[in-house]
């Protein structure tokens, strides 16, 4: 098996796209099952929000940093230095899909830009 760290960058096929994501938890769901990540790079990248638009939504409650989207759902974010020495704002994997459709519902002055899931 094998072993996975924090930080680790791994690339994941997702309908025939390659897409890097980052270990946020080796274990986070289960010995050996890693919670992962994209960061909101990834997420201009490969669905088309703009980082800087997601990260300006991105606030801190109590410690933990959240994502607010115009509908009102919010995200955890999660703050990792990788492997390669950058430091990302991540929303869990679980999380991604849910978010690319709340923000294509709901997209404020982008609306048209986003692409689909």
């Amino acid at each position: 098996m094998p072993e996975y760290r924090a930080g680790q960058i791994v690339p994941l096929r997702y309908k025939s796209r390659e897409i890097q994501v980052i270990i946020i938890d080796p274990n986070g769901l289960g010995p050996d099952k890693p919670s992962i990540g994209l960061g909101l790079r990834g997420m201009d990248r490969h669905i088309g929000i703009p980082r800087q638009t997601l990260s300006d939504r991105v606030s801190e409650i109590e410690g933990v940093k959240y994502l607010k989207l115009l509908s009102g759902n919010t995200f955890r974010v999660s703050e990792i230095n990788a492997e390669d020495g950058n430091n990302y704002l991540l929303v869990e994997a679980s999380d991604w899909v849910a978010l690319a459709r709340d923000w294509a519902k709901n997209p404020g002055k982008l609306r048209g830009k986003v692409l689909p899931v």
